[in-house]
């Protein structure tokens, strides 16, 4: 199983070419945006 995900990550830094600290930002981003999103359901 965790064989599959590293293959995952490395095929989608591949695909990513020259823009793989875009890919690492975007990760990052929407994590952020997931954990934001959960603020309203805290707060009630």
């Amino acid at each position: 199983m965790k064989g599959d995900s590293q293959k995952d990550i490395s095929e989608l830094l591949a695909f990513a070419g020259s823009r793989k600290v875009l890919t690492f930002i975007g990760l990052i981003l929407s994590g952020i945006s997931m954990l934001f999103s959960m603020v309203p359901y805290i707060c009630i």
